[in-house]
């Protein structure tokens, strides 16, 4: 009895070995199925922004804030807005570019809302992996009221800088 034992420990060693060499060789993989063993060097920067009214009546996107004229953006919060349907949030999608398949845990994607000066939200995303196209953290952000709404976006938890900042112009009146 005691030959099996020490038979069946060793088995479970060279098990354990070659479990832990794998695992460290080919990475793990956490619920979202990137792969965060190997931290990345490579720098995230932000390559643009979009922006676009979610329309209440319809749950469509209108298009890209800023190719619509300043006349498009006045009353968005009652139902004569230019886009046929009162609009209350705003989708705001970043950008961002590094090589593929790049992935750092440490880094994120920071946004911060600003209307006549106030801050009316501020948001944190996750950055997943880069693919060959780049990556869209996206962000869900209150868009009504008469003034103009001040979106700035960063990188955070990497040593270079890489920020964007747009204005868009919403008012209200005849």
């Amino acid at each position: 009895m005691p030959m099996q034992l020490s038979l069946v420990a060793k088995h479970l060693r060279l098990f354990l070995a070659i479990g832990c060499a794998t695992a460290f060789v080919s990475g793990y993989q956490n619920v979202h199925g990137q792969n965060r063993t190997k931290q990345q060097s490579e720098e995230f920067l932000i390559d643009g922004i979009r922006m676009h009214l979610v329309l209440a009546r319809t749950g469509a996107l209108s298009p890209d804030l800023s190719s619509v004229k300043a006349d498009a953006l006045r009353n968005i919060n009652i139902a004569k807005a230019s886009f046929g349907s009162p609009a209350i949030s705003m989708l705001v999608l970043v950008h961002v570019t590094a090589k593929a398949e790049t992935f750092d845990s440490r880094r994120a994607m920071a946004l911060v809302a600003r209307q006549a000066g106030k801050r009316i939200g501020s948001y944190r995303a996750e950055l997943g992996t880069v693919g060959p196209d780049g990556f869209f953290a996206s962000f869900l952000v209150p868009a009504g009221g008469c003034a103009a709404i001040e979106v700035e976006a960063s990188i955070v938890g990497q040593s270079t800088s890489s920020s964007i900042k747009r204005t868009i112009p919403f008012n209200c009146g005849e």
